[in-house]
């Protein structure tokens, strides 16, 4: 069994917590309203009454009501970007290494 590439590892926790600066959310009204980041399994959830910017920054720092972060979900995403890290990089070393065997 392989042990994890620490660099792949790192780049894949970067862009996990870049993700939801990147990509906005929509307002999830049921009881209490909210707007869901993370990509590809929602992780932090926002808690708002009143529906504001769908952007994490805005929401994060201007009056909600409460905040929840799943650990597992962010631990479970960092791993499933690692793997598609990993197989592009495995991928593009290939094509390199078969295109200087063909010059």
């Amino acid at each position: 069994m392989r042990r994890l590439n620490r660099k792949h590892m790192s780049w894949s926790l970067i862009i996990c917590l870049l993700v939801p600066f990147v990509l906005p959310s929509k307002f999830f009204y049921e009881g209490i309203g909210s707007f869901t980041y993370g990509f590809p399994l929602k992780y932090i959830t926002i808690y708002q009454r009143e529906p504001s910017s769908a952007w994490f920054f805005g929401n994060f720092f201007n009056g909600n009501a409460g905040l929840h972060i799943n650990p597992a979900a962010l631990l479970l995403n960092a791993f499933i970007i690692y793997l598609i890290v990993r197989f592009a990089v495995t991928n593009i070393k290939k094509k390199k290494d078969a295109g200087s065997i063909v010059q």
